[in-house]
């Protein structure tokens, strides 16, 4: 009855912070929105196809009838959060016999930050920390109590667990470890072991979820998997990236460098979340698990749910979406790790129990710890007033045109717009033209949107996209959400937060900025749209198609080539970088608007502020070089061109060094840096004229003039083509 109540009062402790703390509705993280509309549709949701907790999100949109879809089906994450952390401080008790340091434990795991971030957000991740609890709870105490009916328990909520996530198998090689190393305890006959398998395979039975309600048609339906074929193609995300974390980004081949790297990620991101006095008395307590005979069940779950996934995932260092992607995969190496730093804890007591007046004074300063976690996170983790999200997709269909389509949008505003067109009825008319590169998605579409395609077979995904903007073209507007998925033949203009793609019948440019103006002051804004509050990178992601926005409307102004034209254009700059500070294309823009005014000094520091974001573009080092060689500087000219060239061999700054050299009179060095340029960088070519010219000017008039005809032999424009050609029969 004891361990009883301490778990209803961690769990109901625990569960009333995450409530109060909890999103309003649909999240700005990754695939909430898919799993949401899976869950209220009983479809099925992106590969592997999460069929338990589908199931579980329909059934708690069944249990609470208040409030929206997205917060009910929120609720799933928030109540096994709640339930794991309290399940993680009961295995504590079971061998501390403390309730401080199980308290201590729990607290430690459910305010750090990855825990509490997934906590808030419709994905399966506290779900399988829930498994993982309930797996190591049941196994010691099948070992302790020498239950056998607790195995075969074992066994099957293993199966099912994997209906939550499949990462659930990579704690199998420790549970199958400590069993068999403690068989002593149990009859495992043959028999017994097939029935373990049995069982576990009675758990897994859940993914038959997806055959069943895919032969029924919903509407929700990635991979179609009524089939084995199909089945076993989103059992294992063959067309969602296989076991690759992120299908460009993850590279499968190593180094032991690499391989260091990541190890070195992992503990960062570990001391992330507890702080390195929590590192460090976990570090100890994995010994004492050794000691305590449970160092074979937990240490293989650690280190193959941790840093071997981190190796496995072998995600770009640098990258800004690396921790956020592999921000999940800390859940369940979390949960373990509070457990060794309760036996780290555990001993420590024991020690100090011939010396009370020290517990007493060692256990108030632990419990700074997970008050510590609570403060320090509690800011960035109360979701009250978070409605990003959902403003963002509802401002962006307020945008489009009735019966228009939004060609090949963004994982996130994917799935914003399809939790509120499928559970809002929000926008039906409008036609996302989504998952197209695979057949099933085709298949979506020409069952979906039979309208937008015309009356044949498309073979390919590229003859797909031709077909949909061309067949579509003059009887509905197209929008995509990124400036560069305009294909090449088309024009694109931004229309707030979405980009029209027109064709040559589009209507006036005036008409064009008048509707992008109207739209951004026709948008709701709730909540402070300043990056810099929030440190999680799906929210910054909703700023960032803001921030974007304004840039990109910016960009249009500037080809006014007016003096109002300029003005807006700055104003919009400024607007995207209030929302987004570090936007160093704003900054650069800033500086390329002032150059073109010929205020060059005044150009300088915004090209800095650019380069000191991406302190390794190329781009910004060659414009803050010809801002300063416009503004006389030749010195810092030099600093910077020479900077680009080191950084990646940037042909336009080898190309200024070696006009700076023709300026000078100093042919020779240009020569030899053009013809460098001619030779390494062919596509760039102005060198060729450049080079031309150089020899002009030294007197070589052959091989200017074969360089000149190099040149010529790239020029489309006529009446530059007669102008190089005039050069070249002077010359002759």
């Amino acid at each position: 009855m004891r361990k009883l109540l301490f778990f209803l009062g961690l769990f109901l402790s625990v569960f009333a912070i995450y409530l109060y703390t909890a999103e309003p509705t649909i999240p700005s993280y990754r695939d909430s929105g898919d799993l949401i509309c899976a869950s209220h549709t009983l479809g099925i949701p992106h590969p592997p196809g999460y069929p338990l907790y589908t199931l579980l999100g329909k059934i708690f949109t069944l249990v609470f009838p208040f409030a929206n879809i997205a917060y009910r089906v929120n609720l799933v994450a928030i109540f096994f959060a709640a339930v794991s952390a309290a399940l993680a401080g009961l295995i504590v008790f079971s061998f501390s016999a403390s309730a401080v340091i199980a308290a201590i434990c729990a607290l430690m795991l459910a305010f750090s930050p990855a825990f509490w971030s997934l906590a808030h957000v419709s994905e399966m991740y506290t779900l399988s920390a829930f498994f993982g609890a309930l797996l190591f709870l049941l196994a010691a105490s099948a070992v302790n109590n020498r239950e056998l009916r607790l195995l075969f328990l074992c066994s099957f909520l293993f199966g099912l667990g994997l209906g939550s996530h499949p990462t659930i198998i990579l704690l199998l090689p420790g549970l199958v470890w400590f069993v068999f190393r403690n068989k002593k305890q149990f009859n495992l006959s043959l028999g017994n072991i097939l029935t373990l398998k049995l069982i576990a395979l009675l758990g897994f039975s859940v993914y038959l979820f997806l055959p069943a309600r895919s032969s029924a048609g919903p509407l929700l339906n990635w991979g179609d998997p009524h089939n084995l074929n199909n089945l076993w193609r989103v059992m294992t995300r063959a067309d969602y990236g296989g076991l690759k974390l992120h299908p460009e980004q993850s590279k499968f081949s190593w180094s032991l460098q690499s391989i260091l790297a990541q190890c070195w990620l992992f503990i960062k991101a570990l001391n992330t979340q507890f702080t390195i006095p929590g590192i460090l008395i976990g570090a100890a307590g994995v010994y004492y698990s050794l000691k305590r005979k449970t160092f074979g069940l937990l240490i293989p779950g650690f280190l193959l749910s941790g840093v071997l996934f981190f190796i496995l995932a072998n995600l770009p260092i640098k990258e800004a979406t690396t921790l956020p992607i592999l921000e999940p995969n800390m859940v369940t190496p979390g949960l373990i790790f509070v457990i060794f730093i309760g036996y780290a804890l555990a001993q420590l007591r024991s020690r100090a129990a011939r010396a009370s007046r020290a517990w007493k004074i060692a256990a108030p300063v632990l419990l700074l710890i997970p008050v510590y976690l609570l403060a320090a996170n509690f800011h960035q983790h109360n979701r009250r007033g978070s409605y990003f999200a959902y403003d963002y997709g509802r401002n962006l269909l307020f945008t489009m045109e009735k019966g228009s389509i939004l060609y090949d949008p963004d994982d996130a505003t994917a799935f914003i717009v399809s939790y509120l067109r499928i559970c809002e009825n929000k926008r039906t008319d409008t036609k996302p033209v989504m998952y197209f590169r695979t057949r099933w998605g085709y298949e979506f579409i020409k069952k979906t949107y039979p309208e937008i395609l015309p009356p044949r077979e498309i073979a390919s995904a590229q003859e797909l996209i031709s077909a949909i903007f061309e067949f579509n073209f003059g009887k509905r507007a197209i929008y995509t959400d990124v400036a560069t998925k305009v294909p090449e033949k088309y024009s694109g203009f931004p229309e707030g937060l979405i980009y029209s793609i027109e064709n040559k019948q589009n209507p006036g440019q005036e008409a064009l900025f008048n509707k992008a103006e109207t739209m951004f002051d026709c948008y709701c804004y709730r909540g402070d749209y300043y990056t810099p509050l929030y440190n999680d990178f799906f929210t910054q992601r909703i700023f960032y198609y803001y921030a974007a926005a304004h840039n990109n409307i910016g960009l249009q102004y500037i080809n006014l080539n007016s003096k109002e034209g300029h003005l807006k254009a700055q104003e919009h700059y400024r607007k995207a970088l209030y929302i987004k500070p570090d936007m160093s294309e704003s900054w650069n823009n800033l500086g390329s608007l002032e150059y073109s005014l010929k205020n060059y000094p005044a150009s300088i520091p915004y090209f800095a502020e650019a380069l000191k974001i991406k302190p390794e573009d190329s781009q910004a080092m060659f414009n803050l070089g010809l801002a300063y060689k416009a503004s006389g500087d030749i010195q810092n000219a030099l600093k910077y061109f020479n900077q680009a060239i080191q950084n990646d061999n940037y042909p336009p700054a080898l190309n200024e060094l070696g006009l700076m050299a023709l300026n000078s009179s100093d042919y020779t060095r240009a020569i030899a840096i053009f013809q460098d340029l001619c030779v390494r960088f062919p596509n760039y070519t102005y060198s060729f004229y450049n080079l031309g010219l150089a020899y002009q000017k030294a007197g070589n008039v052959e091989l200017a003039k074969i360089s000149y005809q190099k040149y010529l032999s790239f020029v489309s424009d006529p009446s530059e083509r007669n102008e190089i050609s005039a050069i070249i029969n002077k010359l002759k």
